[in-house]
């Protein structure tokens, strides 16, 4: 499980500290007919002798936990190999995943990292300055 912390600068004191933890991550190969999940270790190197496929799709769910204990959750696809498969990786991987009838999560929050930072912990400083 990774972890890391985003702390504002000392001189705003309103502005908002964030942990990161790594809740889950996997790697999946997507060359198969349906997409396969890849067991990794603690190191998120591939369990036993496999190799990591050269075309696939990486799946992390982080918990984002704000200063006053506010909790937001993250769901990332990373797809990987040639551009010709990329969104056929991805589609397939979110497919296999969305068959395993994960909880219903509601709607959620259409947003990039800078957005959702600029939103719930940037703030601007006197000088007119994000921090």
């Amino acid at each position: 499980m990774r972890q890391k912390i985003l702390a504002p600068r000392e001189a705003e004191k309103s502005a908002r500290m964030i942990t990161c933890t790594t809740a889950a991550r996997s790697s999946w190969d997507s060359n198969a007919a349906v997409a396969e999940e890849i067991p990794l270790d603690s190191k998120e190197k591939p369990l036993g002798k496999r190799m990591l496929p050269e075309i696939g799709c990486n799946v992390e769910l982080t918990r984002i936990t704000l200063r006053d204990d506010e909790v937001w959750w993250t769901l990332g696809f990373e797809s990987f190999g040639t551009f010709q498969t990329l969104g056929k990786d991805l589609c397939a991987v979110a497919a296999t995943l969305a068959a395993r009838q994960p909880p219903q999560i509601g709607t959620g929050l259409l947003a990039s990292y800078p957005s959702w930072l600029k939103e719930h912990v940037i703030v601007e400083s006197s000088s007119g300055h994000a921090l």
